[in-house]
């Protein structure tokens, strides 16, 4: 009987050993067939919000990730021209403070992790808020004491997100005198400024620059002149910027009998810096004559 129980004793550590060989035979047929996974990490991939509305402005906190892909070999080698998409779907989302998970698609291998996953959408209404400009100057002609400041244009448009537009208390044109030589038309850029007397950023102005008429107190003789408009285009509305020039001359005295003009014929709808044309009587000679801008600005307005 004993040697009966230990012959089946041996037949059986005989099938374990057997079966165990066979079990690591199949597990390395199975690894042998099947590539070795690789990854890559690329860091800083931007964020694309998708869903955005006109009438909000959307902050995203951070605004790229991390992403870390695995596949095969060929595959990550390939990821330049298969970069994952990745997005954050802000429709449908009310003003205020959101956390949204970051969705990602990639043609070919998988996404591994990304870093933050979730991430911050602030969202804003965007308002407009209309406000007088105020034009000053800073430093000296070198040619004459300053006389007068004037705005073509004395409001602007502000438009933005509430908590920004709501941070303007003063749109400022600045006028540097130390650039200017005679009484002359400037264009002038605007500035939104808080409290404080600092830029507000996230704002946007319309106009975003403004002429302004520079006057001096100089021995020079001088006249303000409208531009008019030869040959306007019969299909499209157009406007000029300056609408006047100033005229100057140390002799000639009969300035208000000058005109000055642009000649709008042919142009294409868009932007145009024209010269300013001059016409006057025979006896004023206009070589003599300083016009104050050169040259001014027309749109075509399709």
């Amino acid at each position: 009987m004993f040697k009966k129980y230990s012959r089946n004793m041996g037949i059986r550590g005989i099938s374990i050993l057997l079966a165990l060989v066979l079990w690591l035979f199949v597990i390395g047929q199975i690894d042998a067939g099947t590539p070795p996974e690789y990854t890559r990490t690329i860091p800083s991939m931007p964020l694309e919000m998708v869903g955005t509305q006109p009438e909000f402005n959307y902050s995203l906190y951070p605004s790229s990730v991390d992403v870390v892909i695995e596949g095969s070999q060929q595959i990550i080698g390939e990821q330049d021209a298969l970069s994952p998409e990745l997005t954050v779907e802000v429709a449908n989302l009310s003003p205020g403070v959101h956390n949204i998970e970051v969705s990602s698609r990639i043609a070919g291998g998988n996404i591994r992790s990304i870093s933050p996953r979730w991430v911050t959408v602030v969202v804003e209404e965007v308002i407009t808020h209309q406000m007088d400009i105020s034009v000053k100057s800073d430093g000296e002609s070198p040619l004459g004491e300053l006389e007068e400041l004037e705005l073509e244009v004395t409001d602007v448009t502000i438009e933005g997100p509430m908590n920004n537009v709501e941070r303007v208390t003063e749109v400022v044109a600045l006028v540097d005198l130390s650039q200017i030589q005679q009484s002359q038309i400037v264009d002038v850029p605007l500035r939104a400024l808080n409290i404080y007397g600092e830029r507000v950023q996230g704002v946007s102005l319309s106009p975003s620059s403004v002429a302004v008429n520079v006057t001096l107190d100089s021995t020079l003789q001088q006249s303000q002149q409208d531009i008019e408009v030869e040959n306007p285009p019969e299909d499209y509305e157009y406007e000029i910027s300056p609408s006047r020039v100033v005229v100057q001359s140390v002799d000639e005295e009969n300035l208000e009998d000058i005109t000055a003009f642009v000649d709008l014929q042919d142009l294409d709808p868009g932007e145009h810096k024209l010269e300013v044309q001059i016409s006057s009587p025979n006896d004023i000679d206009i070589d003599e004559l300083i016009i104050q801008p050169e040259n001014i600005k027309a749109t075509i307005i399709d």
